[in-house]
């Protein structure tokens, strides 16, 4: 078991290579995992002449994301994409100060999914502790996560300056879909600013 855990920091910390003054993160090399902000934070404490993440990433999950774009703006440090950064990974870089894309890059945005096997696990296991006393019950709760968590993704995005137009237009492509925004598409509506 202790084998496992090893193994699982040592993938994480894999993520994270630091080039001059630049600390790349890729989630490809190693899923995305909640500790990643706390690893992030330590980097960056640690390496105090890092001005820039360069990002890459398939995707995540967004109770990663919102922390790690937090440290990167409570850093105040530029984010790049190199490759795609997509689903989760798109809130990441909307932490940076300042927010470029390398020739070829590539933003995706997307509709978080929460599958029915997974709701159902959930229920099962949570049934009690929220005192659901049907699925109903359960289907009205998570209702009301649903919209807490759209909210909270559309305040997200106009505090880090992107057009409510675009932030809307980020919420439309369907959980199995994917929109990538031209270039100039981001820098209209201020993802991308130097």
């Amino acid at each position: 078991q202790e084998h496992g855990y090893a193994t699982l920091l040592v993938e994480s910390y894999s993520k994270f290579q630091i080039v001059g003054d630049v600390l790349e993160y890729n989630s490809n090399i190693s899923e995305v995992s909640l500790i990643d902000p706390e690893w992030l934070q330590d980097i960056l404490l640690s390496n105090p002449g890092i001005t820039t993440v360069q990002l890459t990433s398939d995707g995540g999950d967004v109770l990663a994301a919102y922390p790690m774009a937090a440290v990167i703006a409570d850093f105040g440090l530029d984010t790049h994409v190199e490759g795609d950064c997509v689903s989760a990974c798109a809130f990441v870089f909307l932490g940076g100060l300042g927010r470029t894309m390398g020739n070829g890059a590539r933003l995706g945005f997307h509709q978080t999914a929460w599958e029915a096997d997974n709701m159902r696990i959930f229920y099962d296991e949570a049934q009690v502790d929220y005192g659901w006393g049907d699925a109903f019950d359960f289907a009205e709760w998570a209702y009301s996560d649903a919209v807490n968590d759209v909210v909270e993704e559309l305040q997200f995005l106009l505090e880090r300056g992107v057009d409510p137009v675009f932030a809307i237009r980020t919420l439309d492509a369907t959980p199995d879909g994917m929109w990538f925004p031209s270039r100039s598409e981001m820098e209209n509506a201020g993802g991308l600013r130097d």
